[in-house]
């Protein structure tokens, strides 16, 4: 039965938009959902303790419900995506293109298993790949299951729900910038975690993130 909902899914889909599932012909989002996209572009970087975090648009509208989406089971957005972020990385004059190593921000194999991918880890590996960037979806695991960031309330609940999440499995190539990748960036309490168990282990690289959206106005 499940196999049965799943191709009838597919075949809804296959000629609609990911996002308001409007008919699009072969496009994956239609030309209305991206109109709706609001750019960061000057106003798209984060600078954090240990990281700076670049991030393509703004959470809110359609371009949030596309993350929603993604998360929710529509999987060909993260190539989309991915392509988005990879027109933004191109042509951002902020960004240094050296030559990264591309790891997605991990979930726990207990919501991996729920629901089936870690979205990040798609949108990452399709980036690098279009790059040409050495990808892991293995430098960093998360050994803590979390609860999500939006269910917390205030900066100290969201800091200690992520404490001491992480764990780098040792890399023996030598190590110059790693490009950590997430869906959207919101209190940066994840990407500053990461970044301080990465540099626990490597204390000379240069860390960069790179999300969608971020709901963070920068004022």
């Amino acid at each position: 039965m499940f196999k049965l909902l799943k191709s009838l899914a597919g075949l809804l889909y296959e000629n609609s938009c990911l996002i308001c599932n409007k008919g699009t012909k072969d496009l994956t989002v239609c030309k209305v959902c991206e109109k709706d996209f609001k750019e960061r572009n000057e106003n798209s970087t984060k600078y954090l303790e240990l990281i700076t975090v670049y991030s393509f648009g703004y959470y809110e509208s359609k371009l949030r419900q596309g993350i929603i989406n993604l998360k929710n089971g529509k999987k060909d957005l993260a190539k989309y995506f991915a392509e988005i972020l990879t027109m933004f990385w191109k042509k951002s004059n902020n960004i240094k293109q050296n030559d990264y190593l591309v790891i997605p921000v991990p979930s726990h194999k207990k919501r991996i298993k729920e629901r089936g991918y870690c979205q990040a880890s798609l949108i990452g590996g399709e980036f690098a790949q279009q790059l040409g960037y050495d990808f892991s979806n293995k430098f960093v695991i998360r050994e803590k299951e979390t609860a999500f960031m939006n269910s917390l309330e205030n900066i100290s609940e969201r800091k200690e729900n992520i404490k001491n999440a992480f764990k780098v499995m040792k890399n023996n190539k030598s190590l110059n910038n790693i490009l950590i990748i997430d869906d959207i960036l919101t209190s940066g309490n994840t990407m500053c975690e990461i970044a301080k168990t990465i540099k626990q282990l490597y204390p000379d690289v240069n860390l960069v993130g790179l999300t969608i959206a971020s709901g963070d106005t920068y004022t």
